[in-house]
């Protein structure tokens, strides 16, 4: 029944597949007993494998179990996650913070729990991720689109349509996955201030990278101005589950509107811990995270130095843009070939035209591990 679907898929070059991979040591990974040096993990800090952190979540493990009993509305909320939540608080300075079982719930929740139909309108950045575009379609609310960072765009809407809704709601992410460039946030909350609006920052890929003690691009004083900002524990921190940190209104409201909240089953109790233990041991990371920011920034030099590849990127992810899917296959495979490991990035996750490598760098990547990476774009390009 499916077969035409996906013989499609095939030859257009979307088709995907699970790779399944032993194990991850540091910046390797074992596929069918081959090592590879790994460019594709979120793992920006290197904490998936800590010694200290698996060791405090194994005291917990053994202590508490594993299976958290329920939802935190109907018996699964023990009280390490208010101590998670307070630790959020710490870091980002908001009032309150509610913690999801994964970044696609999280935004999933807020933007739905934001909006009503029929009275509130949501602007939103063309590149802002699938799961904030499908809480959009999921809240029924009127929206509109503006062009990448483009801030006169954005105004131009909020000019034009603002005063027809009783709310608006403006979602961005301070670092864009597929791009790795920034949103101009000090310029956003500038336009707040004079329109109104509510606005969500998706701080995925910042949170535990940017910011004094990894508290994300949104700083202390910008955070007063941001009513959600939603983070994850699962790229930088190394666990899994995300949070909203917001005002204590807002996350009563979650509490009782958010679905993806209600109704999934709360974080095993050892991963809400290690998300806590995360979460405190970032602070101490300036020299990893200065460590990813200078190799970052001399990739780039060196794409557009060698190589002639230009990039808007300002953070640990540098996409390589090449085009067409099919290429974009081959230039991986030829990078496996020679030690290195990078999926190749495709539509429906890209624009069509737009397939792409996208270079996620770690802390744990050695000079070694990008002078390789190097020798071999310059043989694949």
């Amino acid at each position: 029944m499916f077969d035409e679907e996906l013989n499609r898929l095939a030859a257009s070059g979307g088709l995907r597949s699970i790779e399944s991979f032993e194990r991850r040591e540091g910046p390797y990974i074992e596929i069918d007993g081959c090592r590879y040096i790994d460019f594709s993990s979120n793992d920006y800090l290197g904490l998936s494998h800590e010694p200290s952190l698996i060791e405090r979540t194994m005291g917990v493990l053994a202590s508490h179990g594993m299976g958290s009993g329920g939802s935190r509305l109907l018996g699964g909320a023990n009280q390490l996650f208010d101590l998670l939540e307070e630790e959020i608080v710490k870091l980002l300075g908001t009032e309150a913070a509610l913690v999801f079982g994964s970044g696609y719930q999280a935004n999933l929740g807020i933007v739905t729990s934001l909006t009503t139909k029929g009275d509130t309108c949501i602007i939103l950045d063309r590149l802002c991720h699938a799961s904030i575009i499908d809480g959009v379609l999921l809240s029924k609310a009127k929206f509109y689109r503006f062009h990448h960072n483009d801030l006169d765009h954005l105004e131009d809407i909020l000019r034009k349509k603002a005063h027809s809704f009783k709310r608006v709601v403006v979602v961005v992410e301070s670092v864009y996955s597929m791009e790795g460039d920034i949103a101009p946030i000090r310029e956003i909350i500038a336009l707040k201030k004079r329109y109104g609006f509510v606005l969500v920052v998706d701080e995925a890929h910042a949170i535990g990278v940017f910011g004094e003690g990894g508290r994300g691009v949104v700083d202390g004083e910008e955070a007063a101005s941001v009513d959600c900002i939603m983070g994850t524990f699962g790229k930088a921190l190394g666990g899994h589950g995300a949070f909203c940190a917001t005002s204590k209104a807002l996350r009563d409201l979650l509490i009782n509107r958010a679905r993806s909240f209600i109704f999934s089953t709360a974080l095993p109790v050892p991963v809400v811990a290690w998300d806590m233990e995360a979460l405190a041991f970032t602070r101490t990371l300036d020299e990893r995270r200065e460590r990813l920011f200078r190799i970052s920034k001399g990739l780039r030099r060196f794409l557009k130095e060698r190589l002639g590849i230009l990039s808007s990127s300002r953070s640990q992810i540098v996409p390589v843009i090449v085009g067409e899917a099919q290429r974009c296959l081959d230039i991986s495979r030829q990078l496996r070939q020679r030690g290195i490991y990078l999926r190749a990035i495709r539509p429906p996750t890209v624009p069509p035209g737009t397939s792409r490598l996208r270079l996620s760098l770690s802390a744990l990547h050695t000079d070694e591990c990008i002078s390789q990476l190097e020798s071999c774009l310059e043989d694949v390009f």
